[in-house]
């Protein structure tokens, strides 16, 4: 039995996913990208699009390279989805843990 998408024939690109995501916060800057649920908090695009290159121009003056690991133990938080952009954007590779796990 042949299956065919609904969404039709995708082909694929040569853009990084960072390309992608990144130019998805230039398309919709205005629009909220995140929510805290509990305190209705919200970050645009455009904000969550400046702070992960403040992150990544960090980590350069650092001299992150690529292929580096950034492990970051942090509770939930708005901050999270740009601390992992940063990295991506220098060509690392992020690995997050939550500061609340204490037991082995």
């Amino acid at each position: 039995m042949i299956h065919k998408s609904p969404f039709g024939k995708y082909f694929p690109t040569n853009d990084s996913f960072t390309d992608i995501v990144l130019a998805s916060l230039r398309q919709h800057k205005d629009k909220p990208a995140l929510i805290h649920a509990e305190t209705g908090e919200k970050v645009s695009f455009a904000e969550l699009n400046h702070q992960a290159h403040s992150v990544a121009s960090y980590l350069e003056q650092i001299e992150f390279q690529r292929r580096d690991v950034a492990c970051c133990a942090i509770p939930n938080c708005l901050e999270f989805p740009a601390l992992v952009l940063g990295v991506m954007m220098q060509g690392g590779l992020f690995s997050g843990t939550n500061f609340a796990f204490t037991e082995c």
